[in-house]
């Protein structure tokens, strides 16, 4: 080892990508120099826990432990069949929803749990294809459900209501049934919630400020109702002019505008999620539109006003 690294002071720092810096002082007349060297190594299964392998030989370390694979809970057969009517609502769901008339954002919830975009899965059978997935992939069970039980923050009424929307709500064709509800419940807080502590309680304050959310118990609304807001849009969206040479020919188009409605009714981040490039002017116009919008009625989700996550279409003709 002396012959190896002379002069040296050794100093080993496990990091993420598995390498190791080696801290070694050279000897100098005028001052003395540091260098820092990343060196990669192997940590097989079994090997010594005080040593590993490096391109400079053996090495002695600090207690090493080998990596251990990580083993995923398997639910009972009870929890699956509840999981199974989980995944059939969500395929349901997903079927019945269409981004230019008709939305829930269930489709784009259950996209983000699956942990992609919705630009990435951007048809109904890929997604459902994902989900179905579920069933025996235990790294993508464990990436969805996290998803549902870090969303409700730990509480099992909220979860309940992310799992089965309220009977009030209309738009939801089909619903897990309460008993289902409630074993999933039980299931994610236990298995797959993992709270985040923080000791500074107004930073978890301005967290949960902060919190989008996706699904609510009770939705966001335009003041004085769907009317009034179809009226607002009709006054004050403002068109430039088209540029069709042939006046008798006219066109359609169809806009997904969503924008999030703060918990004080304000409009902000409002996006065109289908935007079309040539039309850049068309889709400024519909996005000012939106931020002058009066404020909203919040939505609510337990017993509090919260922010959330809106989605309108908007067909123009030109």
């Amino acid at each position: 080892m002396k012959k190896t690294v002379n002069y040296a002071l050794v100093c080993l720092l496990l990091v993420c990508s598995n390498s190791v810096l080696l801290a070694q002082k050279k000897p100098s007349k005028k001052a003395k120099t540091e260098e820092i060297t990343t060196v990669p190594f192997i940590a097989p299964k079994y090997s010594e826990v005080d040593t590993i392998q490096t391109d400079y030989g053996k090495t002695t370390i600090l207690p090493w432990q080998p990596p251990v694979k990580i083993e995923h809970y398997k639910p009972t057969s009870t929890e699956q069949k509840s999981i199974n009517q989980f995944i059939a609502f969500c395929k349901n769901q997903i079927d019945i929803e269409n981004g230019s008339r008709y939305s829930t954002n269930y489709t784009q919830l259950v996209v983000e749990a699956l942990g992609g975009n919705i630009y990435e899965m951007n048809t109904k059978s890929v997604i459902k294809k994902r989900i179905e997935e579920i069933k025996n992939d235990a790294d993508l069970r464990l990436t969805f459900f996290k998803y549902f039980a870090n969303l409700s923050g730990g509480d099992k009424t909220r979860l309940y209501f992310i799992l089965r929307p309220s009977d009030n709500d209309t738009r939801f064709v089909s619903r897990i049934s309460g008993k289902d509800a409630d074993i999933l419940s039980e299931l994610l807080l236990r298995e797959y919630f993992r709270p985040v502590f923080k000791s500074d309680d107004d930073e978890t304050q301005t967290k949960e400020d902060n919190e989008v959310y996706s699904v609510v118990e009770k939705d966001a609304s335009f003041k004085g109702g769907e009317s009034a807001y179809i009226k607002y849009i009709q006054q004050n969206l403002i068109l430039p002019k088209s540029s069709n040479s042939n006046e008798t020919e006219n066109y359609n188009l169809r806009y997904r505008v969503s924008f999030t409605v703060t918990a004080d009714g304000s409009i902000t981040d409002v996006k065109i999620d289908n935007p079309k490039k040539e039309l850049k002017l068309y889709e400024e116009a519909i996005i000012e539109c939106f931020k002058k919008m009066p404020k909203w009625e919040p939505a609510e989700s337990g017993g509090k006003k919260v922010n959330s996550r809106i989605m309108k279409p908007v067909t123009i003709n030109i």
